[in-house]
């Protein structure tokens, strides 16, 4: 048995079976699933952003997105943390670093939100304790993530800076101790979407603090806030006694911008081991949780799918903005083809030969030009000569073939006079033809061949071709 229309038998393409993969480990290695693209810039910007509910966030609150930076997002809670108002710091102090609100935003992020909170698989550090900015300034203080997730510790939750509430969610900031301008569309926008108590703004309910230190005030310590201190300045940016126990706390945090995303995808490749070629795929929308088991798919011409080295695993558990790549890899299986020459004339195979082939499409076989036969023709028996394969399928294909013919003439003929004693007409293959003999008669005398006739022995090479030999006789005395 061997295989037809391929350079290479099949021992040695099942033996590159293991060069493939190999070679597939580095061709089709999947991304991380945490790689990120967009680079991260000086500064975030500014964004009318999306809404993470309560459910998705593992948090009893909403979360607002206010600014992105590359793949990432700044987002502040909607909703003040439930622990009431307090001070800036007890001790006179506007530094955030020390401060004793720094200490209640760590706290609430590393005890209170809860360890299984979905917030957690997605925040990342940040440089807010360095970037703490300052009163009336909008072009400093702003906070950047890194790429290191962080689901614990401290200054992972913040508070934002004054240029980061003017800028992204306020709608009104302070110029200076007694001048003040409107936020921007997108920070109005945003503070919109934050919950503010009604009636808050009278009650001094609506401030809550940043972590940038208030304007230079006689005796008492400032740190920034946002609020309403009066009918002109309503939520604005502004300062407050940094012992003052009016202002809330409102942590934010910057995130891998999946979190808005509550699906991810599976991909399942199909790969033909040898080609590298793509046979089936298909993409899944999950939901963010368990996915899987995804097996092997049955293939028709393949063998089973073995998983591949480089393929994530066929289940687990995704977040979302996953994607889980999942890789099988096929081998082609075989099936055999019989091609026989069948001679009609002698009614026995000319040629009979075995074929191993891939299992698939196969075809189109046609008759060989056989010397010594006419054309081949396709018996009514015969499998079709093309058409697809399985897996270990056998077929037959029979081409039956006449021979080419010449036909011999015999005359016996008696001289004078050419009276015919016999005459005998044969039909034979070309090549080789005769000897034919005299008669053997006690009454006829065997004298010899006709001048004109052609050898009692010889070879033919067209078919069609008319051989006549012309004994001659006398009677026997």
């Amino acid at each position: 048995m061997r295989f037809i229309h391929t350079k290479k038998p099949f021992a040695q393409k099942a033996l590159s079976l293991f060069l493939a993969t190999a070679l597939l480990v580095t061709i089709f290695i999947p991304m991380p699933l945490t790689a990120h693209a967009a680079p991260i810039e000086a500064e975030p910007t500014g964004v009318d952003g999306r809404i993470l509910a309560a459910v998705w966030a593992g948090d009893t609150s909403d979360w607002v997105e206010i600014a992105r930076n590359g793949d990432y997002s700044l987002i502040i809670r909607k909703e003040v943390l439930p622990i009431g108002s307090v001070a800036f710091d007890r001790r006179n102090v506007d530094t955030y670093q020390i401060s004793d609100v720094r200490s209640v935003v760590n706290s609430w992020f590393n005890s209170t939100l809860p360890g299984a909170a979905r917030l957690r698989n997605y925040t990342v550090g940040n440089n807010s304790f360095t970037q703490i900015g300052n009163f009336a300034e909008v072009t400093q203080g702003f906070s950047n993530p890194t790429t290191t997730k962080r689901s614990t510790g401290n200054d992972v939750a913040f508070l934002l800076s004054f240029a980061e509430a003017a800028m992204f969610c306020s709608k009104q900031y302070a110029t200076s101790i007694t001048t003040w301008t409107a936020s921007p569309a997108l920070a109005i926008a945003n503070f919109n979407k934050l919950y503010i108590p009604p009636g808050a703004e009278n009650t001094m309910g609506d401030f809550w603090w940043l972590r940038s230190p208030g304007h230079f005030a006689t005796g008492t310590k400032t740190a920034s806030s946002v609020g309403t201190h009066s009918t002109d300045i309503g939520s604005i940016v502004f300062a407050s006694s940094a012992l003052a126990s009016y202002p809330f706390v409102r942590p934010a945090l910057w995130v891998d911008s999946r979190i808005f995303e509550t699906t991810g995808t599976v991909n399942i490749t199909c790969l033909d081991v040898l080609t590298g070629e793509v046979i089936k795929s298909r993409s899944v929308t999950v939901t963010e949780g368990p996915y899987g088991p995804y097996e092997a798919e049955e293939l028709r011409f393949y063998l089973p799918g073995e998983l591949s080295p480089d393929s994530d695993p066929i289940s687990g558990s995704l977040i979302g903005g996953d994607v889980i790549n999942i890789i099988y890899l096929y081998m082609r299986g075989s099936a055999s083809i019989t091609i026989v020459n069948y001679n009609r004339w002698d009614d026995a195979d000319i040629t009979r030969s075995n074929y191993l082939v891939w299992a698939g499409p196969y075809g189109l076989y046609e008759p060989e030009e056989l010397y010594g036969f006419g054309p081949g023709v396709l018996m009514p028996y015969s499998d079709s000569p093309f058409g697809e394969l399985d897996v270990g399928q056998s077929i037959t294909i029979v081409f039956g073939y006449y021979r080419e013919l010449v036909t011999i003439i015999v005359i016996h003929e008696l001289e004078p006079g050419g009276f015919e004693i016999y005459r005998e007409v044969n039909a034979e293959a070309l090549g080789h033809y005769g000897p034919y003999e005299p008669l053997a008669s006690p009454f006829f005398e065997y004298i010899g061949l006709d001048p004109d006739s052609d050898p009692a022995e010889g070879v033919t090479t067209i078919s069609g071709t008319v051989i006549t030999i012309k004994f001659l006789y006398r009677m026997a005395m």
